[in-house]
């Protein structure tokens, strides 16, 4: 059951590690000063996409250590939040990043979609998890493995560039 979970250090220790995974990644992401190249804006296309993939990941782990009852409540909430804070300061860097050129507004437009959907899906999880609401902790983890699949896909797609 999501509401009631209860763990042990190895849990734990789960939930703290992505967290600080997704932080470490969205720091990453947070490159100072604008891309003048379009090669330079590319770097920024896939440091945040990493950075959002680490924080969605952190929200799919912990949606599943609270439904098989292997974590506290707190810690999830604690490693939830740190993820969605993390995924919204990915996005509003990325989204200040202006394309050099004409060429890579679609990219901008897909990653930017994707940024909001990170951070509504783990905003979703979050509440589903404080009110103890299963139904929709399972649809928001259902929403995050989307949104993780399609980061992934930029990443591929960044890769073969």
């Amino acid at each position: 059951m999501f509401a009631k979970s209860a763990a042990g250090p190895s849990a734990r220790l789960a939930v703290g590690l992505a967290a600080g995974l997704a932080v470490a990644a969205a720091a990453a992401g947070c490159v100072p000063g604008p891309a003048l190249t379009a090669e330079g804006y590319h770097r920024h296309v896939e440091q945040s996409a990493t950075a959002l993939l680490s924080a969605v990941r952190t929200g799919t782990l912990a949606a599943r250590l609270a439904e098989e009852g292997r974590a506290f409540g707190p810690a999830l909430d604690t490693a939830v939040s740190g993820a969605e804070d993390d995924a919204r300061s990915v996005a509003d860097t990325f989204a200040s990043r202006q394309p050099p050129t004409p060429g890579e507004d679609a990219v901008r437009d897909r990653l930017t979609g994707l940024a909001d959907n990170a951070g509504d899906g783990l905003g979703d999880l979050r509440i589903a998890l404080r009110r103890g609401d299963d139904a929709t902790a399972r649809q928001a983890a259902g929403d995050l493995a989307d949104t993780a699949q399609s980061l992934e896909a930029v990443l591929a797609a960044e890769a073969r560039r």
